[in-house]
């Protein structure tokens, strides 16, 4: 059976250690089938969010808030992890 490793921790467009300590991991058990890894960051939405405010100055931080589909980040982690 395989194990099922959820990378869970903060997510903020910020701070781009949110998405480099994932690929570290992610590179780190590539060669370990019986671990699967669930990167909440690994997409579409992280990525465009990312890309549309991912620019490192505080003055975006709120607009994160108000973006379509924000209110789904909870559910969605809760079924990966159900």
């Amino acid at each position: 059976m395989k194990e099922i490793i959820y990378l869970v921790g903060q997510i903020s467009v910020d701070a781009p250690e949110t998405y480099h300590w994932r690929q570290r991991v992610i590179e780190y058990f590539k060669n370990y089938p019986q671990f699967g890894l669930i990167n909440p960051c690994d997409n579409s939405f992280n990525t465009n969010i990312k890309n549309e405010l991912g620019n490192g100055k505080d003055v975006y931080r709120t607009k994160i808030f108000h973006t379509k589909g924000i209110e789904l980040l909870v559910p969605k982690d809760y079924s990966y992890v159900e």
